[in-house]
C-alpha cells in the first residue's frame, strides 16, 4: 500500500509538472500569425485570452466596414462621372440649339433690314460694330477674361488676316443675302468644301484624298441644278455666296495658325476671345467699304419711310441683325470647338436645312421640282464630304 501511495503521488506530481511546463510554454496565435508571450498568473492568462480572443471579432466588421466604404466611394466616382457626362451633353444640346435659333433670328432680321436699306455695305459693317460693346461689356462682368498677346509673337499680325478674311466672308454673304433669297444663298455656300479643296491644293499642294474627293461630285452637281433652276436667280447673290466661300476658305488656308494654337499669341484666347478680336479687327476693315455709300445715306433712308418703315423698325432690324449675328458666331464657335469632324458635319447639314425651311416659311422662297431636288443634293453632298474627310483623318 506504501508504495501504491508513492507511485501516485509521483503521477500527480509529473502530471502537475507537465501543465507547468505547457502553461509556461509561449503559443502561436493563429490569427494574428506571431508568438504570444506565456501568461504570469491564472487570472491574468483569463484576461489575455478573453482580449486574445475578442481583437479578431471586433477586426471583422471594421474590415466589413472599410470595404463597403470603398464600394460607396467607387459607385458615387462613378455617378459623379456620369453626371458629368450627362451635363456635358446637355451644354452641347443647349449650345447647338442655341447656334440655331441666333442663326435663324439673323438671317430674318438681316433680310428684313436689307429689303428695308439696300444697303448691304453699311449694313454688314454696322452688324460688326455692334458686336464690339458686347464682349467689352462681357469682359467688364467677368463673362469672359480679357485676353492678353504676347509681344513680339506676330499674334496682331495673325489676327489681323484672319480679321480681314472674317470681313470678306460677312461683307460677301451680305450682299448675296440682299440680292437673292436666303435659301439659294445658302445652297451655294454648300459648296465651300470645293473651294477650299482647290485653294488648300494651290496654297499647300495638299491633294484631297480620292474617296473625299469623289463626295465633291454631288456638291458641284447640287449647286448647278439648284441655281440653274433658282426662280430668284441673280449672279450678284450667285457671286457675293462663292466669294464668302473664297474668303472663308482662304482665312482656314493663310490665317488658321491664330485659330489653332492660340497658346503660342498670348493668353485667354478661348473661342469666345478669339471671335472678339475677329471682329474689332473685322469692323476696321469693314468701315471704308461703308463709306463708300455714304452718299446714298439720306435718300435710301428717305426712301424707306416713304414705304411705311419706321425709323423704330429699321433700328430695330440692323442693330438686331448685328446682335444675333455676334452671339450666334460665339456660341457656333463654342459648339464646334466640344464637337467631332463628324458630329460638325451633321450640325452644319441641319443647319442649312433649317435656313432653307426658314426661307420658304417666313419669306415664302419657291423652289422648281429640280432646283429642291439640286438643293437636297447639295446639302447631302457637303454632310458625305465632311463626313468622309473626318473618317479618313481618324483612320489615317
Amino acid at each position: 500500500m506504501k508504495l501504491i501511495g508513492a507511485a501516485l503521488v509521483s503521477a500527480v506530481a509529473v502530471t502537475s509538472s507537465s501543465a507547468q511546463i505547457v502553461l509556461d510554454t509561449p503559443f502561436l496565435d493563429a490569427t494574428e500569425g506571431f508568438l504570444v508571450a506565456p501568461p504570469v498568473s491564472r487570472s491574468t492568462n483569463l484576461r489575455n485570452k478573453r482580449s486574445l480572443l475578442s481583437f479578431p471579432a471586433a477586426e471583422v466588421p471594421v474590415a466589413a466596414d472599410q470595404r463597403a466604404v470603398t464600394v460607396r466611394r467607387a459607385e458615387a466616382a462613378s455617378s459623379t462621372k456620369e453626371t458629368s457626362g450627362l451635363m456635358d451633353k446637355l451644354t452641347l444640346a443647349g449650345l447647338i440649339i442655341g447656334w440655331y435659333g441666333l442663326n435663324v433670328l439673323y438671317n430674318i432680321d438681316n433680310k428684313k433690314a436689307l429689303n428695308m436699306l439696300p444697303l448691304p455695305y453699311t449694313i454688314s459693317a454696322v452688324q460688326m460694330w455692334v458686336g464690339i460693346p458686347i464682349f467689352l461689356l462681357a469682359w467688364a462682368l467677368g463673362i469672359n477674361k480679357v485676353p492678353s498677346l504676347k509681344p513680339g509673337s506676330g499674334a496682331e499680325m495673325e489676327i489681323a488676316k484672319s480679321g480681314a478674311f472674317h470681313a470678306g466672308v460677312h461683307l460677301s454673304a451680305v450682299v448675296a443675302l440682299g440680292a437673292g433669297a436666303i435659301s439659294f444663298v445658302h445652297i451655294v455656300k454648300a459648296g465651300e468644301p470645293v473651294t477650299t479643296a482647290i485653294i488648300n491644293y494651290l496654297v499647300s499642294g495638299a491633294a484631297v484624298p480620292a474617296p473625299v474627293a469623289a463626295c465633291l461630285i454631288p456638291i458641284i452637281a447640287g449647286v448647278g441644278l439648284a441655281s440653274l433652276k433658282e426662280l430668284s436667280f441673280t449672279w450678284l447673290a450667285f457671286g457675293g455666296a462663292m466669294l464668302s466661300n473664297i474668303c472663308s476658305s482662304s482665312r482656314g488656308a493663310f490665317a488658321k495658325q491664330f485659330q489653332k494654337e492660340p497658346s503660342k499669341f498670348g493668353e485667354n484666347l478661348d473661342a469666345s476671345n478669339q471671335f472678339a478680336l475677329l471682329t474689332a479687327f473685322s469692323a476696321v476693315f469693314l468701315l471704308p467699304f461703308c463709306l463708300v455709300e455714304k452718299n446714298v445715306w439720306t435718300s435710301v433712308f428717305n426712301a424707306a419711310l416713304e414705304n411705311g418703315y419706321t425709323k423704330q423698325e429699321i433700328l430695330k432690324h440692323v442693330i438686331g441683325s448685328g446682335v444675333w449675328y455676334y452671339l450666334y458666331n460665339e456660341v457656333a464657335f463654342r459648339s464646334l470647338k466640344k464637337l467631332d469632324p463628324v458630329s460638325h458635319a451633321v450640325a452644319n447639314t441641319v443647319k442649312r436645312v433649317a435656313l432653307i425651311l426658314v426661307s420658304v416659311v417666313v419669306f415664302g422662297s419657291q423652289f422648281t421640282t429640280l432646283g429642291a431636288a439640286g438643293s437636297a443634293i447639295a446639302v447631302a453632298g457637303t454632310f458625305l464630304y465632311a463626313y468622309a474627310k473626318g473618317k479618313y483623318s481618324e483612320g489615317h
